[in-house]
């Protein structure tokens, strides 16, 4: 049985609406990746993000994947400050942030932003609910 999805308060940010939404009526989530992406091997880290967007995907959310600016930047390169700020301009449309183990300062930034946007941090993908639970 899947545990439903119970909105909280932090010190950072008041529960929204849609937080309210999901306990009676779920549905599928954007959720932001964030993982080590430029530390050890690149392309490791980003076949690790894909997996865990398939994973994500089962449970019948939308990840959002940014470890996929990968493929671009070899058509067109940009800096290491230029990815950032691309791919944070994406965390306030996300419904939640998926925060995967390793050490990352872009992934703690992305962090440090979703939790001042009020948006929820999952440290495990165990914490996310399934989007085709029942209602409560």
């Amino acid at each position: 049985m899947t545990t439903p999805y119970i909105p909280y308060k932090t010190a950072t940010a008041t529960i929204r609406d849609w937080d309210w939404k999901l306990i009676t009526k779920p549905k599928p989530m954007l959720i932001y990746i964030a993982a080590p992406y430029s530390l050890g091997d690149v392309v490791s880290n980003v076949r690790f993000a894909c997996e865990v967007g398939d994973k994500i995907l089962a449970k019948g959310h939308i990840p959002f994947i940014p470890h996929l600016s990968h493929f671009w930047h070899y058509l067109s390169p940009k800096s290491y400050e230029e990815w950032l700020r691309i791919d944070q301009a994406f965390i306030p449309r996300c419904d939640a942030l998926l925060r995967m183990n390793g050490i990352s300062k872009g992934a703690d930034l992305e962090v440090k932003q979703a939790k001042e946007c009020g948006i929820p941090v999952f440290y495990d993908i165990k914490e996310i609910p399934d989007a085709k639970m029942s209602a409560l």
